[in-house]
């Protein structure tokens, strides 16, 4: 098989797919609200499209994880109120923007190596884990709360395209804390 559909699935279970996960080209349940199940899709390095309802409301950890065909996600604007650490990681075809207008945290790695994405939209996000955007090269535009308080560790990293009014405007006085102190060089 290279597609699957379903008319109402509601969520999947850890790992669900990863038996097939080479043989997986396209998931569509546009009934589906909800994914639960850590790793459900991770691994599945044929995936290329997406499509849920557009009234989705939870991921789960690692949803999407190393799926590094995704191009077509859909819905664009996804009414989450966290992503789990690491869902998008490794995504390096996932192409275009995503609104999240709900969403108020960020789990680490959330979009990390997501190298195509061009605009995301977090507006009530006020606190970015370690990892959150790291080598998300042709990012252009990321829509954030002005009342960010937290960035994680390498949070931006590899972040080429973002702007330097960009960081000077996440750089003021509200930054109570950059990283979350866990790097250990050694010394």
């Amino acid at each position: 098989y290279q597609v699957v559909e379903f008319k109402n699935f509601s969520f999947s279970g850890t790992n669900y797919f990863k038996t097939h996960a080479s043989k997986l080209t396209a998931f569509i349940a546009p009934g589906c609200k909800k994914l639960s199940g850590n790793g459900c899709f991770a691994g599945c390095s044929n995936l290329t499209k997406v499509e849920l309802s557009s009234e989705f409301a939870a991921f789960a950890d690692r949803s999407f994880m190393d799926c590094a065909r995704l191009v077509d996600f859909y819905p664009t604007t996804i009414l989450v109120k966290k992503i789990n650490i690491s869902c998008f990681s490794g995504c390096a075809s996932l192409k275009g923007g995503f609104s999240f207008t709900d969403c108020t945290s960020l789990g680490n790695g959330t979009f990390s190596g997501c190298k195509l994405l061009d605009n995301i939209s977090l507006p009530k996000v006020t606190s970015l884990s370690a990892s959150s955007f790291s080598e998300c090269a042709n990012l252009k535009t990321l829509e954030i709360s002005d009342d960010v308080s937290f960035l994680g560790d390498s949070a931006f990293s590899g972040c080429s395209s973002l702007s330097g009014d960009f960081f000077r405007k996440m750089l003021d006085e509200d930054i109570t804390q950059l990283g979350d102190g866990s790097y250990d060089s050694g010394y």
